[in-house]
């Protein structure tokens, strides 16, 4: 490379005058990594530049051409626009891979747009792990164990379990096959009783076991320390640390002199299941 391809130390070119934010707000959007669909790029506006966000961290493109970009360390970043100069791809810092730009999501009647929670619900929208199926999201209703994990286990690549399910009060149910992959994972067991209640509401510690299981069996990540206010069940005892020290959670979430009042008994909401599944899915997926 250093004999056909040498660094010349040319700097790229950059457009002046810069670009008003106005002119780049056609590139901004949320766009997904076509190999890798838990690689998203969120690209906003700012004053004369890009501001990306990805898994690697922050960047700051500014303009050369048309659709082509320079980050701070002179990387190139294009996009393709389609005839009517609607962006389509994006492709950055993932050699020969490109990112398809995804839809804005229709609004939900109860969930407006200066909602704490909005970003984080209508992201896994926009990646469907949501499915809009309906006009209110019902944000502070608890979520329940069975669509928790059919959302989570959207993340994944597992494919769904073809087993019967083990538990009686799965079979026919339509969460059924994703529980028993779950199962399956590890990341799940049912009760003592040998039921698994899917239609009960999730507690946050149930919801952070279930996290921390899956990462910790796929993704070999280490335990994470945190301190609480409140004593957590023993066997959740892991991943409500995980969830807390790796700050998986939103505004319901008070922290007083280092100690964090997680609240790890109360059921899980709509609301607060969307924050816990996007930032995981932006820190680790």
């Amino acid at each position: 490379m250093n004999r056909y391809f040498p660094d010349k130390g040319i700097s790229p070119v950059i457009k002046t005058p810069k670009p008003t934010k106005e002119q780049l707000h056609p590139f901004e959007g949320l766009y997904r990594d076509l190999s890798m669909p838990g690689w998203t790029y969120d690209i906003k506006a700012g004053d004369g530049t890009l501001l990306v966000s990805d898994p690697l961290g922050e960047h700051v493109l500014r303009q050369s051409k048309d659709l082509l970009f320079y980050d701070e360390e002179g990387l190139p970043a294009g996009f393709h626009a389609d005839k009517d100069g609607n962006m389509e791809y994006f492709s950055y810092n993932k050699a020969g891979s490109w990112s398809e730009k995804l839809p804005e999501p229709a609004k939900y009647s109860d969930v407006p747009e200066n909602h704490p929670y909005a970003k984080y619900i209508y992201s896994l929208v926009q990646l469907g792990v949501i499915q809009q199926d309906q006009d209110t999201f019902k944000p502070e209703e608890p979520m329940t164990r069975g669509k928790f994990i059919a959302q989570l286990f959207k993340f994944t690549d597992f494919p769904l379990s073809t087993r019967p399910s083990q538990f009686s009060d799965t079979k026919g149910h339509r969460y059924e096959a994703v529980i028993q992959t779950a199962v399956e994972s590890g990341a799940v067991s049912g009760f003592s009783d040998g039921s698994f209640r899917p239609d009960e509401p999730v507690t946050r510690e149930q919801a952070g076991t279930i996290v921390w299981r899956l990462v910790k069996q796929n993704l070999m990540v280490e335990p994470v320390k945190a301190e609480l206010s409140e004593d957590v069940s023993p066997w959740a005892s892991e991943g409500v640390q995980f969830v807390v020290g790796l700050h998986l959670y939103g505004p319901d979430v008070t922290v007083t002199n280092g100690t964090v009042h997680y609240r790890p008994k109360d059921s899980l909401l709509n609301q607060e299941s969307a924050v816990l599944m996007g930032l995981l899915f932006k820190n680790l997926f």
